[in-house]
């Protein structure tokens, strides 16, 4: 199912109502922030397919400058009511990210040349977290030339990735 369907299925703002009622929700959101930094100290973040804005808002208040992109207009126009400090677009920037998250949108976005430059480009690392069957370590090595792809994280239900730019 894509994201746009989820959506469609369980409502613009679906992910705040399970951030509030679902414990494993949390506990898996709790597992990508993990790979941040525990203090953003101004850093910035690329959230790509930020959605109705969830992680944007744990990032945000960590102290990370979050950018927040996302195609479908409806959870977006959430995310900008509720983490107001944020940025948020339908486009990828034009602009170096300390890091980028890409949380469960790489299919719809794996063909994006803007996406391919951020990751590339970034100053510290991407977090890539994958929970469709069909990616591997050797794909995203494939999509993100000239970086380092290590599988961080897995079970059952998620694959988290570290794609590192080669200096």
């Amino acid at each position: 199912m894509s994201r746009a369907e989820r959506y469609a299925m369980y409502g613009v703002d679906y992910h705040w109502n399970w951030w509030v009622s679902r414990t494993e929700y949390r506990q898996w959101i709790g597992r990508i922030l993990s790979e941040f930094p525990r203090e953003g100290s101004g850093a910035s973040v690329l959230d790509v397919g930020c959605g109705d804005g969830v992680v944007t808002s744990q990032l945000d208040a960590r102290g990370f400058e979050v950018y927040g992109v996302d195609i479908l207009e409806g959870p977006l126009e959430i995310a900008a009511a509720k983490v107001p400090n944020a940025t948020f677009s339908a486009q990828i920037p034009n602009q170096i990210f300390d890091y980028v998250l890409i949380n469960n949108s790489l299919p719809e976005l794996k063909d994006e040349p803007a996406l391919r430059e951020a990751i590339t480009t970034c100053r510290e690392y991407s977090v890539v977290t994958v929970t469709e069957y069909g990616f591997s370590s050797y794909d995203l090595q494939r999509m993100f030339k000239n970086c380092s792809v290590e599988l961080s994280f897995e079970d059952d239900d998620m694959q988290i990735y570290i794609v590192e730019p080669q200096r």
